[in-house]
């Protein structure tokens, strides 16, 4: 079933033990690191720049400068895959707990870490030793004392609870707890675009990154840069508590990811004895579901611990569970049965070539991502990748499947080279913004869908952003990088978008018939959906949709299929917008950047980007009327490459270095962000040191 990432709402993620190798656990590959052998060097915005001799070094480094800046939010998932958030969550975080351990994740990691290759097992050795150091020297800092010292394996379970949600279990176990299987569409999303010296003003290649991803919490992006002298030297983002770099690039090449969609998660419906309880039919057999008690330790009135008792349940397919009306369903996905993705990103981290890069990703550990990939020889690559099944097509898998029949049991993924991909356009460019796979360059050279089963799940659908990318590119014969830049920035909604389209049928009503709003209908009459600085008619266009997607329940895409509404919903929103904008401001003249506020701390400034723009900002409600971006543009990146080496790197972090309110770095970056600016960066080490902010060990005194 077809579902994607949303904020951690119910679940971090099941592990079945069906199906896992048998070998032991290695627990022999400890490091010990020196912290004095490890340089750390602050650059003026703060961003940490971390060498070492080794990579295990490396590793240490980050992990040590990640936990100065948000050793709290480092610690979140660390505390869920050791089954302690109930005692600091309460209730909700019990719920997480349960489910970390009703799925066995000890016993799937225990058995898989051999999969990891020593080198990268001595690798995430090394981090957790820079996360215990720093755990040791700072004690107040910890949530839960128990959870150090951490071990690898710890990390490992952390990326399960990441890659759970990219693969959308957690929509698909909530749906049937609470027994809705409708299909649920709604999600943000991401850009990448890439040209090389076909497209470029100056023969340069050029790559976008820019995630829209939430701008607070563990998936947040913080920005670091690792370098040892056996082949790290990567700047770029990673999730706090990420022991390498996720999107970024380094001397020789880089790469941005964006969220696709392919279906790589089942849903089986078990077909229950009707006398015998908890026996299920499978291939004509009965056979019984495995099941045990957890016990959890939720606290109450803020410090006592009430021990809870929960069911768990196992099936052939995968995890099961018990919905409201007595069915039970088994949820099967890729990620069950593959520990590797950390690695993958490791070896993308430290690839020199595209021919290492390829290899690096056709590791296919990563549940589903979009990669899109630039570098220094002028080479520009798109690949929509993930875990795909390769399933028995005499099943309907965009639904519940029957849970009685190996027949629709699979077991194999289809190959990297016969997933949709483009490699060196002849236009010259790729790009990616969450939209279909088969629209990613000219029109005359992109993947055809033929070519794909219909089972692989992958979107047919274009976007706002991807068909306003189409229509500023085909603008110019070539770009240079300010141009490059300032696409990236665009703020309109193109006419022909499936979602334009279906809101002027709605707005075309006679003004004469409402006349508390004549007012309003007028102006959005007049509207061109483009959002300029000021714009006013953007914010009563924001409140009024806001509101018609509220009442409205919206569980499909409107920004790939339109909207499904009519008059009298838009009426209703425009009234909505009225209300809202005369009872907080006094006058609906409200500039867009009044209404939508970038805020941390006591800093508070006006802020631009609307929902599936390029320059993209989703927001939900703040003080006094006011919006607050809560997802969106989380970290953006321009690369330049020329002439063999990395020209250009320009950067911006919505906030900052740290999430320490004291330190200067905590809000550094906002004025730049809201006022859509970047901040140069660079892999030069001799100029890192030059112009370096601070130069210091691990566990150096401040």
């Amino acid at each position: 079933m077809k579902r994607h990432f949303l904020l951690i709402l119910i679940l971090c993620s099941f592990w079945y033990r069906a199906g896992i190798a048998d070998n032991p656990t290695n627990t022999d590959f400890g490091v010990d690191i020196d912290p004095d052998s490890i340089t750390i060097v602050r650059d003026e915005w703060g961003v940490p720049h971390i060498y070492g001799k080794t990579d295990e070094q490396a590793a240490y480094g980050l992990a040590w400068a990640n936990a100065e800046d948000d050793f709290k939010t480092m610690q979140e998932p660390l505390l869920a895959v050791n089954g302690m958030l109930g005692k600091v969550q309460g209730k909700d975080g019990a719920i997480k707990d349960y489910l970390m351990e009703a799925i066995r994740a000890d016993e799937i990691v225990d058995n898989r870490m051999n999969n990891l290759s020593p080198d990268f097992r001595r690798y995430l050795a090394a981090y957790a030793q820079g996360i215990n150091d720093y755990a040791a020297a700072h004690p107040k800092e910890r949530l839960v004392k128990k959870i150090f010292p951490i071990e690898p394996r710890d990390i490992i379970k952390g990326f399960m609870f990441h890659l759970s949600l990219i693969s959308g279990v957690h929509e698909d176990v909530k749906d049937i707890v609470q027994g809705d299987l409708d299909v649920k569409d709604v999600q943000f999303g991401s850009n990448s675009y890439a040209m090389n010296a076909a497209k470029t003003a100056d023969s340069s290649t050029m790559l976008c990154i820019n995630s829209h991803q939430p701008i607070r919490g563990p998936f947040s992006w913080y920005e670091a840069h690792i370098n040892s002298q056996e082949g790290l030297n990567m700047l770029g983002g990673t999730f706090p508590g990420g022991p390498c770099i996720f999107l970024g690039t380094n001397e020789k090449l880089g790469w941005a990811h964006t969220f696709n969609d392919p279906d790589v998660v089942d849903v089986y419906k078990l077909n229950m004895h009707p006398n015998k309880n908890l026996s299920y039919k499978f291939d004509g057999q009965w056979r019984e579901l495995e099941r045990e008690t957890i016990w959890l330790n939720v606290q109450v009135l803020g410090f006592l611990p009430i021990p809870v008792p929960r069911k768990a349940f196992y099936s052939v397919y995968g995890p099961t569970f018990k919905s409201d009306d007595g069915s039970f369903y088994a949820v099967r996905y890729p990620q069950l049965f593959d520990v590797r993705a950390p690695e993958q990103w490791f070896r993308m981290n430290k690839a020199q070539t595209f021919n290492a890069f390829y290899n690096a990703i056709d590791m296919q550990a990563l549940p589903k991502l979009n990669i899109m990939y630039a570098d220094v020889r002028d080479t520009i690559f798109y690949i929509s990748q993930g875990m795909v099944p390769q399933r028995n097509n005499n099943y309907d898998y965009s639904g519940v499947l029957p849970g009685d029949t190996s027949a629709n049991l699979w077991t194999d993924y289809y190959p990297l080279e016969e997933l949709p991909q483009k490699l060196n356009p002849s236009c010259g460019y790729l790009f990616n913004m969450n939209n279909t796979p088969f629209n990613a360059t000219c029109d005359e050279e992109d993947p055809d869908p033929q070519n794909f089963e219909d089972d692989m799940g992958f979107r047919k659908n274009d976007n706002n952003r991807s068909i306003r990318f189409k229509q500023l590119i085909s603008k110019f014969d070539e770009v240079d990088f300010s141009v490059f830049q300032k696409i990236k920035y665009d703020m309109k909604l193109a006419d022909s978008s499936n979602f334009v389209k279906s809101v002027k049928n709605m707005i075309d009503v006679p003004a004469t018939e409402y006349p508390r709003i004549a007012d309003l209908i007028k102006e959005m009459k007049s509207w061109d959906f483009k959002i300029e600085k000021d714009d006013e008619k953007a914010s009563i266009f924001l409140l009024a949709f806001r509101h018609v997607f509220k009442e409205n329940g919206v569980t499909e895409r409107p920004f790939y299929k339109g909207l499904k509404a009519d008059e009298e919903d838009y009426v209703e929103g425009l009234l909505a917008a009225k209300d809202h904008l005369t009872e907080h401001f006094g006058t609906t003249d409200v500039p867009l950047g009044r209404l939508q506020r970038h805020v941390r701390g006591n800093k508070e400034l006006p802020l631009l980007g609307f929902p599936d723009v390029l320059a993209a900002n989703y927001n939900k409600p703040y003080e006094e009327g006011h919006l607050k971006q809560h997802v969106g543009d989380s970290y953006i990146q321009f690369v330049k490459y020329k002439d063999g080496e990395v020209a250009n790197i320009e950067s911006i972090h919505p906030f900052g270095a740290s999430n320490d309110p004291q330190s200067p770095h905590y809000d550094d970056q906002m004025k730049r962000y809201v006022n859509q600016e970047t901040k140069s960066m660079t892999l030069n080490k001799d100029s890192i040191f030059r112009n370096a902010e601070r130069i210091y060990h691990p566990q150096s005194e401040e």
